[in-house]
C-alpha cells in the first residue's frame, strides 16, 4: 500500500495541473462573483419568487458550479489518461521504473486511480470551496442570507459526492481503453484512440445505416448526466426546471431516485467488466511491449 501511495504522489508530482487548476479557478470564480449577481439581486425582489423557489434557484446555481468542476474533470482525465503510459516511453522514464521492484499492475493502477478517484477528489473539493466562497461573497454582496441557505449548501455538497462517486464507477472503461492505447501507441495516441471508434461508427452508417457503435460510445461519454443525473432533452436536469414563475429542483427522493437507478443499470456493471479487461491488457502491453517508439 505504500508503494501504491507512493506511484499516486508520483503522478501529482509530474502532473501538477491535475491538483493546481481546479483549485485555481475555484479561487477566481469566488474573485469574479464580486462583480456579479445582478439577476439574484432582482430575483430577491420579484414577488413572484417566494423564499422556497429563491433558495431552489439558489441550489440549481449551486448545481451549476458544481457540473463546471466536473467538466473540467472529464476532460483532465481524458487527456491525462491517454498519454500517462506512452509519456513513460517518450521521455525513456519506463526503462527506470522497470528497474524498480515496481509491478505493472501498480503502475497502471495507480494511474488509473489518478484519474478516476484523485481527479473527481479535486473536482469534489474545488466545487465545494467554489460554491461556498460564492456564497460569503455573494451574501456580502447581496446584504442578505439567501445565498447561504443551508439545504442549497448541503445540497451543493451531496451533489458533489454523489457526482464523484458515478464519474469513477461510469467512466472506469473509458480510462481502460484509453490506457491501453496508451500503452501500446507508437506515436500519438489521442489519434489512435479516437479514430478507431469514429472510423467505425462512420462505416456502420454507411454499410448497416444503422449507429449502434455510435450509441455507444456517446452514451458511455455522456451517460454521467443522463443515467447519473436525469438529464433530459426536455432541458430537465437533476429535476431542474427554470421558468417564469415555476421552479423545480431535485430533493432528497430525486437523488435517491438517480442512485436507485444508476447502480441497478446494466450498462453501469458492464461497463466495470469491460474496465478490468482493459485494465489487464494495458497491464500485458505495458508488460511486454517493446518500448522503442
Amino acid at each position: 500500500m505504500n508503494r501504491f501511495n507512493w506511484l499516486i504522489k508520483r503522478e501529482l508530482w509530474e502532473n501538477r495541473s491535475i491538483w493546481l487548476g481546479m483549485p485555481i479557478a475555484a479561487g477566481i470564480l469566488v474573485v469574479a462573483s464580486l462583480f456579479g449577481f445582478h439577476g439574484v439581486q432582482e430575483l430577491t425582489l420579484d414577488p413572484r419568487f417566494t423564499p422556497d423557489k429563491q433558495a431552489k434557484i439558489v441550489a440549481a446555481i449551486y448545481l451549476g458550479i458544481t457540473m463546471l468542476f466536473f467538466i473540467w474533470a472529464f476532460f483532465q482525465s481524458f487527456f491525462y489518461a491517454v498519454d500517462a503510459l506512452y509519456g513513460d516511453r517518450r521521455d525513456r522514464s519506463v526503462l527506470f521504473w522497470k528497474s524498480l521492484p515496481l509491478s505493472d499492475s501498480e503502475t497502471v493502477l495507480s494511474k488509473a486511480a489518478t484519474a478516476l478517484v484523485v481527479v473527481p477528489l479535486v473536482a469534489m473539493a474545488s466545487s465545494v470551496i467554489a460554491q461556498w466562497g460564492v456564497a460569503i461573497v455573494g451574501s456580502i454582496r447581496l446584504g442578505n442570507t439567501l445565498l447561504l441557505d443551508p439545504t442549497a449548501l448541503l445540497a451543493g455538497v451531496a451533489v458533489s459526492l454523489y457526482i464523484g462517486v458515478i464519474f469513477a464507477l461510469w467512466y472506469a472503461p473509458v480510462v481502460g481503453y484509453l490506457l491501453a492505447w496508451s500503452a501500446w501507441a507508437p506515436r500519438n495516441p489521442f489519434l489512435y484512440a479516437v479514430l478507431p471508434p469514429v472510423i467505425l461508427s462512420i462505416a456502420e452508417k454507411l454499410l448497416f445505416h444503422t449507429n449502434y457503435i455510435g450509441t455507444l460510445v456517446g452514451s458511455r461519454l455522456t451517460g454521467v448526466l443522463t443515467n447519473g443525473l436525469g438529464a433530459e432533452r426536455d432541458g430537465a436536469f437533476f429535476g431542474v426546471q427554470v421558468s417564469e414563475d415555476q421552479v423545480t429542483v431535485g430533493g432528497p427522493e430525486q437523488l435517491l431516485g438517480l442512485m436507485g437507478d444508476f447502480f441497478t443499470d446494466p450498462a453501469l456493471w458492464a461497463g466495470l467488466v469491460a474496465a478490468a479487461l482493459l485494465f489487464a491488457a494495458a497491464v500485458w502491453i505495458r508488460r511486454y511491449r517493446d518500448e522503442s517508439l
